[in-house]
């Protein structure tokens, strides 16, 4: 399906375990640049156990994970930070400092990682911003945020460092439809504008039709499905059509 595009990741034969609960099982595929890739499975099938492999924050028990030719487990504690100025994470809470507002939120990843000057920050925050359509809010504390727009400054966080690849831990979670719809228009420009390619774990099916060039089911650890829109919507696996429909 994607011979002719670059392979960014290969997962071969993941598992992971926490104590005696096996939460992967020998899962293996790839992920091609540029696409977005939507990981479904029910709540508690580890698709957030997955991704965090993506970018170091968990290691496999067995297996690998290899990033543009190299296995993330074998890099060093210092190219692992590096990694994740490539590999970007939205959180599902958006995961905001409360004692920030929004400027020092955006201000932070530069600050530690860069040697940036402060007009230019401001001006890199205010782009971002503009960008997630949340202009003029720098002043903001993140308690005078909606859920909706907590999520819009946590993207424009997330692309501060011009990522590479983009991970979307639900990013539709808790929000309502107009939002969402917001959400997934934003999902799919920044990976216009940007070049990215993203991998958004995800049960909302709706935004999965809307965004997804490709699916990847997972169900008691393992992967179930592997496909496009048309192909999930005619699968004849009972666990699938349940999921889906």
């Amino acid at each position: 399906m994607k011979q002719d595009k670059k392979i960014i990741f290969t997962i071969k034969d993941l598992s992971k375990s926490f104590g005696s609960k096996d939460v992967l099982k020998d899962v293996s595929f790839d992920i091609y640049e540029g696409e977005i890739l939507c990981v479904i499975g029910r709540s508690g099938i580890g698709k957030s156990v997955l991704i965090k492999h993506l970018n170091g924050l968990l290691e496999p028990n067995k297996g690998k994970v290899i990033y543009n030719g190299k296995n993330i487990s074998d890099l060093k504690h210092s190219d692992i930070y590096s990694l994740r100025k490539k590999v970007a994470m939205l959180f599902q809470s958006g995961a905001l400092f409360d004692s920030m507002n929004v400027e020092e939120n955006l201000a932070l990843p530069l600050l530690e990682h860069t040697s940036m000057k402060k007009a230019d920050i401001t001006r890199e925050i205010s782009e971002k911003l503009s960008l997630v359509g949340m202009e003029g809010i720098e002043k903001l504390h993140t308690s005078e945020l909606s859920g909706g727009m907590k999520k819009r400054v946590a993207l424009a966080r997330a692309i501060m460092q011009s990522p590479e690849v983009l991970l979307y831990d639900e990013p539709t979670t808790g929000l309502d439809p107009v939002i969402s719809d917001i959400i997934n228009d934003l999902i799919l420009d920044m990976n216009s504008k940007y070049n990215l390619t993203s991998i958004v774990i995800t049960h909302d099916m709706r935004s999965v039709r809307k965004i997804a060039d490709r699916v990847i089911m997972l169900h008691e650890g393992r992967i179930i499905f592997d496909g496009n829109i048309p192909e999930i919507e005619a699968a004849d696996d009972l666990v699938i059509q349940q999921f889906i429909s």
